[in-house]
């Protein structure tokens, strides 16, 4: 009989190359682009998904790696909870675009869009087919929940099985 190893036994570099990361979601850019160069560089697929935030760190980001780009944006103020109703369209809309126009600025066009807090509703997935983001990134677990909202013909849902933010790469602490 086999004997297999218990998943929680098995090493971490194993058990990234049994379920990689496929994306970042890039917070605090100040504190972590040195971390982010070096992370990026070890996994050239996985996507960046940034805030529209630190621009000179930005830029400097992509000038050192070629991975995939796209627009990570919290269309909350606050901390998003189930309890708290999302901002209308208009709101989630504005949001949306700040975050385009601030890669556009950089010469970016993206199409991949992952909201923070994985917060969604048929307004999110409608401002962004308006908009130009047809890829938009779900966590896996959450997919249930938020295709029960409704999504406009043309959305493409990713299916994001693993991801980090960038505070992780520094101790998990949020900036």
């Amino acid at each position: 009989m086999l004997n297999f190893v218990r998943y929680h036994l098995t090493p971490q570099w194993l058990k990234d190359k049994i379920n990689p990361v496929t994306e970042i979601h890039i917070e605090c850019l100040d504190k972590t682009h040195g971390k982010i160069v070096r992370w990026a560089r070890r996994n050239r697929h996985a996507m960046l998904m940034f805030m529209p935030q630190y621009k000179s760190c930005v830029q400097h980001v992509l000038s050192v790696v070629d991975n995939p780009i796209g627009l990570h944006v919290h269309i909350c103020d606050d901390v998003y909870t189930d309890a708290l109703p999302l901002p209308d369209y208009s709101k989630q809309r504005e949001k949306v675009l700040e975050g385009l126009d601030f890669l556009k600025d950089l010469e970016l066009q993206v199409m991949d869009f992952a909201s923070g807090h994985w917060s969604y509703d048929y307004n999110t997935f409608k401002a962004c087919k308006e908009l130009g983001l047809n890829r938009v990134h779900l966590k896996c677990k959450i997919i249930p929940n938020v295709l029960s909202c409704g999504i406009p013909p043309g959305i493409n849902i990713i299916p994001v099985h693993k991801h980090l933010h960038d505070y992780d790469l520094i101790g998990g602490l949020k900036c």
